[in-house]
């Protein structure tokens, strides 16, 4: 186990204090990274989008290609989720793929079960596969994270269990915008 003491800036930044650096740490560094970075406030960004394909029973939605992204991004989208991330980024492609969504108060979506699929580019051999399970907890007007756990299998046959589990979770005070 790792213990610390994680703080979110408005900005997005975060900070890990506790033990010092280890995989663990650098691990779960990266996943509320990753937390932190996938729940930007609301944007009216408009994309240039297309049709990736002319499937349109899909059971996870339609794929959407943003025609203008170095990444090569492709989302399917079923009613108002997205459900799947297919992105290309050098060496290794990856999709993500949400099984389970649930809702908050205002309507809006969290995954609950999703995959990580990870390929590598050269020679299309699935390299690693990662399970999500997230679990979340109101706080104020906030969806935060209580639990979040992953299983990652790799080519190789190796499987880790890891988990991060929130406590004394609480909104810091701040002052009122100027």
């Amino acid at each position: 186990p790792h213990r610390g003491r994680l703080t979110v800036a408005a900005d997005r930044k975060l900070k890990l204090d506790g033990e010092p650096e280890s995989p663990q740490r650098t691990w779960a560094q990266d996943q509320l990274q990753s937390q932190v970075g996938h729940r930007p406030p609301a944007s009216t960004r408009e994309y240039d989008v297309s049709f990736a394909d002319q499937t349109t029973t899909h059971p996870l939605g339609r794929l959407i290609k943003i025609n203008d992204d170095p990444m090569d991004s492709v989302y399917r989208i079923r009613g108002d989720e997205i459900t799947e991330v297919h992105r290309n980024m050098g060496k290794v492609r990856f999709i993500i793929s949400v099984v389970e969504t649930t809702r908050n108060p205002e309507g809006k979506y969290l995954p609950r079960t999703y995959t990580v699929s990870f390929w590598d580019a050269k020679s299309n051999q699935l390299t690693r596969s990662d399970v999500f399970q997230d679990e979340w907890t109101r706080t104020g007007d906030f969806d935060l994270p209580k639990r979040i756990l992953n299983i990652s299998t790799t080519g190789d046959g190796e499987r880790i269990v890891r988990a991060i589990e929130f406590k004394n979770v609480r909104l810091a005070a701040t002052e009122p915008a100027k």
